[in-house]
């Protein structure tokens, strides 16, 4: 038995969280849960076994329960929690049966959940599904939120926010290595949004980051200058 086979089947997976933070308050206005295992391993490669295996659906709701398990309550009251999530799994049949029953079990959970949609290059079509869509109203009806991971300003993905109307748009850490550079790109992408829709700018490490992204307008930060991921 090779160790992922053996991490997934005895469920050896634990979660460690890290802090979304408001440049305007500069507190936590939610955490991103990210698997991890024991033993270590890359969780790509682990979800990448997984999709091997025909078995990927299975492990995102795991890792989708687990986030939230793990996740303290006392944490929910002020906080919201991001979940990523595969879109294949959003087009699966079972999927939204499967998130109300759990909804429902969990009534505190409702407002808090931002399920964050992974921008895997082998799931790009099924950003174009018919039923990928629905999911997302169908979740949002119940209101549970949506977030748009990694975001890189192309014309496919500026479609997309207009599609989808994402309650929040995560821009790819790559933006924030060379910050003075990308502003024109950020500014012209928050112009650009309409509705509620936040903006999370993600790869901060340094203060000259922050102050400059916190001078850019962007709302949400997050990066090894506020916390790495850890449990709480």
């Amino acid at each position: 038995m090779t160790s992922l086979e053996k991490i997934i089947d005895e469920q050896l997976f634990f979660n460690e969280f890290q802090p979304i933070v408001s440049t305007e308050t500069s507190c936590p206005e939610a955490y991103e849960a990210f698997i991890r295992t024991t033993p270590r391993v890359n969780p790509t490669d682990l979800f990448q076994y997984a999709r091997d295996k025909d078995i990927l659906y299975e492990i995102d709701i795991t890792a989708i329960k687990n986030a939230i398990n793990n996740f303290p309550i006392k944490f929910l009251r002020n906080h919201l929690l991001f979940v990523n999530v595969f879109p294949s799994t959003f087009i699966n049949p079972k999927f939204i049966q499967f998130i109300k029953s759990f909804i429902i079990q969990r009534p505190f959970l409702q407002d808090k959940i931002v399920f964050e949609l992974n921008e895997a290059e082998c799931e790009k079509d099924y950003w174009l599904c018919y039923e990928f869509l629905m999911t997302i109203q169908e979740l949002k009806s119940i209101n549970l939120k949506i977030a748009i991971d990694d975001l890189v300003i192309t014309d496919f993905w500026m479609q997309r926010i207009k599609e989808i109307q994402p309650n929040f748009i995560k821009i790819d850490q790559s933006y924030s290595r060379d910050l003075p550079k990308s502003q024109a790109e950020i500014s012209f992408l928050l112009s650009m949004i309409t509705g509620e829709a936040k903006v999370v700018l993600e790869g901060i490490e340094e203060e000259k980051e922050y102050i400059l992204a916190k001078q850019l307008g962007i709302p949400l930060l997050q990066g090894y200058y506020f916390s790495k991921p850890k449990q709480l």
